[in-house]
């Protein structure tokens, strides 16, 4: 796996998938607020429900594979998979 950027370039061999993020929600967000004359006290986190983490696949993986990924993923962004960290 491989995180914030996509890694498969790197170890095409190993890396099967990488999270990335997109900035794009978070900055429309934070232009729509200075817009509004908002400015500063908002903390942002990248979710897979807000859209600011998305996956990216190697082309190596089968398509069930992806689509198992992409249901975990689904299941995760909806609420109805709790990942937690210990």
């Amino acid at each position: 796996m491989g995180t914030q950027a996509d890694q498969s370039p790197l170890a095409p061999d190993i890396v099967v998938a990488s999270q990335l993020y997109d900035w794009e929600p978070t900055l429309l967000d934070m232009i729509a607020k200075h817009q509004a004359g908002e400015m500063g006290g908002t903390a942002y986190q990248l979710t897979l429900e807000n859209g600011g983490l998305v996956m990216s696949y190697a082309d190596t993986l089968s398509e069930e594979a992806v689509a198992a990924a992409e249901a975990a993923a689904a299941g995760i962004a909806a609420g109805d998979i709790n990942v937690t960290i210990e």
